[in-house]
């Protein structure tokens, strides 16, 4: 059995009621009433700061129309954090003697990387400056370190996080942020991440 969907309008075509039904009914009691079909038009597909609206209705050649636009997703201040740790979760290149370590800046990355500081810091207290301590790093390439290497490493990572924070607290302290997510993450106070 084919149902379809038909829509019970009043005299000044205002949606009275919803129905599936076989075939399109009659006036239901006489007062001029009439059931018109309902057409569902094709959802447009949104880009990713976007989103579909909920169902609007329209009256067009004796039938209803049910559409759904596009809308702009606005930005808050919770998306700023939201795309400061996206870009927190890039892996980041830190030249070191000529050669490439690569770091990724997620919280358990940095653990990792206070501690390969801190233990720098002993090798200097205790004049340890050319034992070296072999460090993997996000690509899964083995870097020997030095104890000044293991605090530069620690250094430049953490320069990176802090001005990823600082271009979120400026974007977030703006009187208007920006309108779009795309935007926001096209902002030009977001300082360059990723591979170098």
């Amino acid at each position: 059995m084919n149902m379809a969907r038909f829509a019970l309008l009043d005299l000044s075509n205002n949606i009275l009621k919803e129905g599936r039904f076989e075939e399109q009914p009659g006036d239901p009691i006489g007062k001029g009433w009439r059931w018109v079909p309902i057409v569902e038009e094709t959802d447009p597909v949104p880009e990713a700061d976007e989103r579909l609206s909920q169902a609007q209705s329209r009256f067009e050649n004796d039938q209803i129309i049910k559409f759904r636009t596009v809308e702009q997703i606005t930005v808050d201040r919770r998306d700023v954090n939201t795309e400061r740790d996206r870009r927190l979760d890039k892996k980041y290149n830190v030249n070191i003697k000529g050669n490439t370590v690569v770091v990724q800046m997620d919280t358990g990355s940095l653990n990792n990387l206070t501690n390969l500081a801190i233990h720098g810091l002993i090798l200097k207290a205790n004049n340890e400056l050319e034992r070296t301590t072999t460090y993997r790093d996000a690509n899964n390439m083995n870097h020997s370190l030095t104890a000044d290497d293991m605090c530069n490493l620690f250094v430049a990572t953490n320069l990176q996080v802090q001005s990823l924070y600082e271009a979120a607290w400026l974007i977030k302290d703006d009187e208007a942020l920006p309108a779009t997510k795309k935007l926001l993450k096209q902002d030009p106070r977001w300082p360059p991440i990723g591979p170098q």
